[in-house]
């Protein structure tokens, strides 16, 4: 961020008050704490927690937004307007010297100069920022020349779009993303504003890691984080007591370490804050392993906050709501310090090229323009014409389409009912025996609907067995016994269910018998004298196979046509 820009954010209208929130989270929770900037002041509104769900994957961004957006509707803060911070382990420090007199506006150049070579990652996935100030292993030797110390902290761009990503799911405006030590170390300055300067060690425990910050007055002289992760349940089991001592070793190390090299004094102090229910056992651990004051950190008192056991999991939140009253965080990788663009002539020349070749196209098309809006009204007249005739021809024309649909949807069916017609006239008995009632398809294709009558019952069950042999699926509906003149005495529902691709040789089939007095057919013969038929075979030697459609025809009395599938009478 330039000096512009700072000196722009720091402003603000006197009375004008921002609604917004600050957010943090690990794989145990969201913690969200509301505030107002009214002027150049900040008011804690309110203090939120929400549980992760259980087996929640916290590298999903879409799920974590959606979850955090549930969270601030929840909250009235829909839509609004939120700031965020990196952790420690996800982003990389480095302090530089720069040379001596370098210029406020050459520094973001030489700071991307000097430090892609020694990012561990590629420099076109890095976002870096900066800040003007000392660090742990940045302060030059004796020989050495002064220079401007600046610190550099750089993230992989994948982390950004991780956050971006977030608050897109989540339907909010991300502003600011921050790196966490230095939202802590704002919950702390703000908290110990009064109380003289010391170098304070803070150990920020979370779920999945601990931060490590020393303090040096109002700045972070060391950071660094130590990956330990913190059993969830009783605080006072085996592993909880491990992972206690697992973390004050690593609090020992790092504060030895930035001793031996600072060349610093004793550390004053260690706060230990966090909200994994171990922190009262760190810091008696701690006392024991530094020799030093060693106390649980709560910022309630000095901020004026109601007192909870898990205040102090929002440091890092309250850290980033304070932190809005001017400007105090160094770091916002969303909007990274850049070298200024230098402006290149040859492109402005040519830009402007471009441009007036642009006006000549734009006094052509307005040309053009006039024949097109005459054009254009021909079409909407012609549209007009044609919404009266639609109008005019709907009664007729919407019958003629609703008819021409039903047909070509049965078209569509693609079942040849009279081959399935033919097939069950040779399943089904005589007529002397049965006969059906109703015939009814359904709107599927695939399934019949029968109603008969027959004498005995034992033809309803002859019935079902032939009709399962002929490949259908036949499904009783109901049988009922009712009273018939005619002595058809047992009344059969069934439905037959056509299988897929179900296929019906119409060779096969034997045409059904009629009675030798049935003179139904008469009407289907031909009004001329069939050919005389063939003459007959010579009798061969061995017995021939009777057919066993025509043992059952009847001896005598004339034989019903039979036709094919194209319906040709044979």
């Amino acid at each position: 961020m330039g000096p512009l820009r700072q000196k722009l954010k720091s402003l603000s209208w006197p009375g004008r008050s921002r609604k917004f929130a600050a957010v943090d989270f690990d794989s145990r929770g969201l913690r969200i704490v509301q505030a107002e900037l009214v002027g150049r002041n900040v008011r804690i509104q309110k203090l939120s927690g929400v549980a992760m769900p259980e087996g929640f994957n916290l590298a999903d961004a879409q799920a974590l937004g959606t979850l955090l957006g549930q969270a601030m509707r929840d909250l009235g803060l829909q839509g609004g307007s939120v700031v965020m911070n990196v952790p420690r382990g996800q982003a990389v420090l480095k302090p530089i010297t720069l040379p001596p007199g370098t210029a406020p506006g050459e520094m973001a150049a030489m700071v991307q100069y000097q430090v892609e070579k020694e990012l561990p990652f590629r420099p076109e996935e890095a976002v870096i920022d900066f800040a003007v100030q000392s660090h742990f292993g940045a302060a030059p030797g004796q020989e050495a020349p002064a220079g401007t110390e600046v610190l550099v902290a750089a993230v992989r761009l994948p982390v950004v779009d991780f956050y971006r990503q977030v608050a897109l799911s989540a339907e909010v405006t991300l502003e600011h993303l921050g790196l966490r030590p230095y939202a802590n170390a704002c919950c702390v300055e703000a908290c110990m504003a009064s109380a003289p300067r010391h170098s304070l060690a803070l150990v920020h425990v979370m779920a999945d890691e601990t931060e490590i910050d020393v303090l040096s007055g109002a700045s972070v002289a060391f950071s660094r984080s130590a990956v330990v992760k913190i059993p969830s349940g009783e605080h006072d089991s085996p592993e909880a007591d491990e992972a206690v001592r697992s973390v004050a070793l690593e609090v020992a190390r790092s504060i030895q370490s930035y001793q031996t090299v600072e060349g610093a004094e004793r550390i004053d102090a260690v706060l230990v804050a966090g909200g994994t229910g171990v922190e009262g056992a760190l810091a008696g651990e701690l006392s024991r392993e530094l020799a030093a004051r060693c106390e649980v950190f709560s910022p309630a008192l000095a901020l004026r906050l109601l007192e909870a056991p898990d205040i102090g999991a929002f440091i890092s939140s309250l850290g980033l709501a304070l932190s809005a009253r001017g400007g105090a965080m160094p770091f916002d990788f969303l909007h990274p310090k850049r070298p200024p663009v230098q402006r290149d002539m040859k492109r402005i020349r040519a830009v402007a090229g471009a441009a007036a070749a642009l006006l000549v196209l734009a006094v052509a098309f307005g040309a053009g323009w006039a024949n097109l809006r005459g054009k254009q009204a021909d079409i909407l007249r012609l549209s007009d014409d044609l919404d009266k005739l639609k109008k005019t021809n709907a009664k007729d024309v919407a019958p003629m389409e609703k008819r021409l649909s039903v047909v070509q949807s049965w078209c569509a069916m693609d079942r040849d009912w009279l081959d399935h017609w033919a097939n069950l006239s040779s399943i089904f008995p005589p007529a002397k025996d049965a006969y059906i009632t109703l015939l009814k398809t359904a709107t599927d294709s695939s399934t019949l609907r029968l109603d008969l009558r027959v004498r005995e019952k034992s033809t309803i069950a002859e019935l079902n067995q032939r009709l399962v042999g002929a490949n259908y699926v036949s499904k009783p509906q109901q049988e009922t016994k009712t009273s018939d003149e005619f002595g058809y005495i047992y009344s059969s529902s069934r439905q037959l269910v056509i299988p897929p691709r179900m296929e019906v040789n119409m060779e096969q089939i034997e045409p059904a018998g009629r009675p030798s007095d049935d003179v139904s057919a008469e009407k289907l013969r031909p009004s001329t004298p069939p050919p005389p038929a063939p003459p007959a075979p010579p009798a061969r030697a061995e017995p021939r196979q009777v057919n066993r459609s025509a043992a059952t025809q009847p001896a005598e009395g004339p034989q019903p046509p039979r036709r094919d599938r194209r319906g040709t009478t044979r």
